[in-house]
């Protein structure tokens, strides 16, 4: 009994490999996420590029869906700017938007797309949007951006088919709030300096007396 155990366990850990393989083979293309900073501070307007790469489709892209969760007590959504590719000449649409979920997560939808006339389909570099985000809150910690895989980041190639792309996460530090520490730093300043101040006139004091 325990060797069929062991036997079918094995092949359930089999199986799910084989599973995750195929699905991640079902990826046609790539995401990243990239801010424009190592460290933002509060108050601050940041920059995330998204790139969509690694095109495997013989068919090329012709129109980008991709869903972007973000901590909207941390950053504030601004606005998006697409970097249309050159092939996609003709028409092309930005419908972009961004809302606070009732989860209380923020979303960028980005989506973009060209005319759909044929042999318009990206397949070489990459296709990218920048993003801008208000920086209010979130001193002294890492917020994540994050790109899910499958349905929330799709495509449609050059014959109108739907296409997956991978998902990505990325991590944007914000600088600590060092209000206190500079109040402290410049209060110890001024207690030195005031201090070397009383010891000089006492010693002129006391110079004076004798």
């Amino acid at each position: 009994m325990r060797r069929i155990s062991a036997c079918l366990c094995a092949a359930v850990l089999v199986l799910t490999a084989v599973l995750s393989v195929s699905a991640s083979d079902d990826y046609v293309f790539e995401t990243m996420l990239t801010p424009n900073t190592d460290e933002a501070a509060v108050g601050e307007v940041v920059t995330v590029e998204c790139n969509v790469y690694g095109i495997t489709d013989v068919n090329g892209l012709i129109a980008i869906d991709t869903t972007i969760e973000y901590d909207p007590s941390v950053l504030e959504y601004q606005s998006t700017e697409v970097l249309f590719p050159e092939v996609w000449t003709g028409d092309n649409e930005d419908l972009t938007r961004a809302e606070v979920g009732a989860d209380g997560k923020g979303r960028v939808f980005l989506s973009f797309a060209n005319d759909g006339r044929p042999g318009k389909g990206v397949t070489e570099g990459s296709i990218t949007a920048t993003l801008r985000f208000l920086v209010k809150g979130g001193e002294g910690t890492a917020t994540e951006l994050r790109i899910y895989s499958g349905d929330s980041t799709f495509a449609l190639n050059d014959l109108g088919e739907t296409v997956y792309g991978r998902g990505c996460a990325a991590d944007l530090p914000i600088a600590a709030d060092n209000t206190v520490k500079i109040i402290i730093c410049c209060a110890s300043v001024a207690v030195i300096l005031i201090t070397a101040l009383l010891c000089m006139r006492r010693r002129k004091s006391n110079s004076a007396k004798k």
